[in-house]
């Protein structure tokens, strides 16, 4: 599993939000719904032309998570006001992230990532998951290739001995 590890700096992102349920992984099957319905009513292209950030232009966002739900943002890097009142801006401090690559057709490849993360990686890692934002990124491309390029990045802190340090 290629990981790396890094501190961002604060970011500002403008997005569409929905509370998202994940009893009984309900959240596999809601979040593909949530981004097909906003490609087929526009909103994603209303969306990135609020793009700023060429480093960020196509996020998913998982923030203000409870025992059984959590806000899911489709986002965009943008430091502009947003004219449409459906959108939402939603800000990150600087946090240190675990950065997951990963490949292959979406949601599939996706889905996968985050499952290896949790049932192998966190749990042998010397790094605790920190309380923050968990963001997938996308890369330019098409979404339905098997070599599509696109990550996993989950907040982190370094365990020790003696207790947590945060990086």
């Amino acid at each position: 599993m290629d990981v790396s590890i890094k501190k961002m700096d604060k970011i500002r992102l403008l997005g569409y939000k929905e509370r998202v349920n994940k009893e009984n992984g309900s959240n596999f099957r809601r979040i593909p719904a949530f981004w097909s319905e906003c490609a087929a009513d526009g909103r994603l292209k209303a969306l990135q032309r609020y793009n700023d950030n060429p480093q960020l232009v196509s996020l998913g966002v998982c923030a203000h998570e409870s025992e059984t739900s959590f806000d899911y943002y489709i986002a965009t890097g943008s430091k502009q006001v947003a004219q449409d009142p459906l959108l939402h801006t939603l800000i990150i401090p600087t946090t240190t992230y675990a950065i997951f690559e990963s490949r292959g057709k979406i949601p599939e490849a996706l889905q996968a990532t985050w499952k290896r993360i949790f049932l192998d990686w966190l749990p042998s890692s010397s790094y605790v998951l920190q309380d923050g934002p968990q963001i997938e990124w996308y890369s330019l491309g098409d979404m339905a290739t098997n070599d599509y390029e696109s990550q996993v990045w989950i907040p982190v802190m370094k365990k020790r001995d003696n207790g947590l340090i945060e990086m």
